[in-house]
Order: C-alpha cells, then sequence, then structure tokens
C-alpha cells in the first residue's frame, strides 16, 4: 500500500519538541515551531496552507508531517526534555504502563 501523510501536532508550547514513536524506533525528530505566519504557507508538495491541514481548535506550537506506512503508532513527545503525551489526541498504555499516544494510520 502506498505511504499516508500524518500531521503530528503539539499544542502545549516548549522551546525543543521532538517526535518519538515507534515508526522512527522511538528516535527523536526536532518538530517545527509553527508561527501564525507560517500557517498561511504553502507547505509540502501538497502545497495546502498548514493551516487547513491541522486539526481544528488550538493551533499547534509545533508540528511535523510524516508520510507513513499503514499501521497503528505508538508515540510520545520530549518537551524540553521531558516526556509527555498530548491529552488531546488518543491515549493507550504499554505493557510497561506507560502512556502513549496511539495514531491508527489507514491507507488511501
Amino acid at each position: 500500500m502506498a505511504k499516508v501523510e500524518h500531521v503530528f501536532e503539539w499544542k502545549f508550547g516548549g522551546t525543543e519538541v521532538l517526535l518519538m514513536g515507534e515508526f522512527n524506533t522511538w528516535k527523536g525528530e526536532v518538530m517545527n515551531k509553527v508561527e501564525p505566519p507560517d500557517l498561511l504557507k504553502p507547505a509540502g508538495y501538497t502545497q495546502q496552507p498548514l493551516g487547513q491541514r491541522v486539526s481544528g481548535g488550538q493551533q499547534p506550537s509545533h508540528c511535523l508531517i510524516k508520510l507513513l506506512d499503514p499501521g497503528r503508532y505508538e508515540y510520545k513527545f520530549r518537551v524540553d526534555g521531558q516526556w509527555r503525551y498530548a491529552p488531546d489526541q488518543q491515549v493507550t498504555r504499554d505493557n510497561r504502563g506507560n502512556e502513549n499516544n496511539v495514531v491508527d494510520i489507514t491507507g488511501a
């Protein structure tokens, strides 16, 4: 199946935000800080404004767009050195009792 584009969002501030998950073997990827003017610029190859690609409500402070194979992925954020999960996104508990976010990517 074809890879699917997914926008990961962090809406709770912080200076340095890393995205870690099963899709990158839990190695941190720096998330892009989103400033209000950036929401109006074309984003990536789809040329669709980022403001139209993120979920409604509170604007994210950081985001990262990834192309993923269809599947279920657990992930978490490292915000200024602290492990965090986003309470506004689906949460699951792993076999060690850690709370992680989870996303189910389906093919288009």
